[in-house]
């Protein structure tokens, strides 16, 4: 048996679970109708941006600066604390995540989910800023817009490839450990 679900996978073991659980007389404790709540995701980004931090001082000390240094993840280029304007960023927004498993997963796990190390990365704010909560693929599409910001192409791709693997293994990993 593979330890990997696919996304349909996912789906019919949600509802495998919830048939059961429903025939057992166990009522569901998850409200797939709750409401989108941060509380939980903005907890445990916090804490995630803390320690990506302390890497990015042990990156500028190997480098004999004072500051921390990160590298945008959509354009490559070298950021430093300090001095550029940047923010640390989930590729796949955290409602998208909420929405899609909010079925099947507590508020707890989504943060876990949300914030895997595959889907946060360092930007500048301007780009942070103009992709918002959108899907990065509506910044990609738009030509204009990602010439304006210098995002990488390749990059871009890589991460969203990246944050998605990231995004699948955290949700198997948090289902077959129930």
């Amino acid at each position: 048996m593979t330890s990997e679900l696919t996304e349909r996978g996912v789906v019919e073991t949600s509802e495998r679970v919830s048939v059961i659980s429903k025939q057992a007389g166990i009522i569901k404790v998850l409200n797939p109708e709750r409401n989108y709540s941060r509380i939980a995701i903005n907890k445990l980004f916090t804490l995630k941006k803390t320690e990506m931090h302390a890497e990015a001082l042990k990156r500028g000390q190997k480098e004999n600066i004072k500051n921390a240094v990160f590298t945008d993840g959509y354009t490559g280029r070298r950021l430093l604390g300090g001095i550029s304007n940047y923010e640390f960023d989930h590729v796949r927004s955290s409602e998208y995540i909420f929405k899609k498993y909010k079925s099947i997963l507590t508020d707890e796990q989504i943060a876990q989910v949300v914030n895997c190390d595959e889907n946060i990365l360092t930007t500048s704010t301007k780009i942070n800023r103009a992709k918002g909560k959108w899907p990065l693929e509506s910044l990609l599409n738009n030509t204009e817009k990602k010439e304006e910001l210098g995002i990488n192409s390749i990059l871009a791709n890589q991460a969203l490839k990246n944050a998605d693997e990231g995004i699948k293994r955290k949700v198997s990993e948090l289902i077959l450990n129930k």
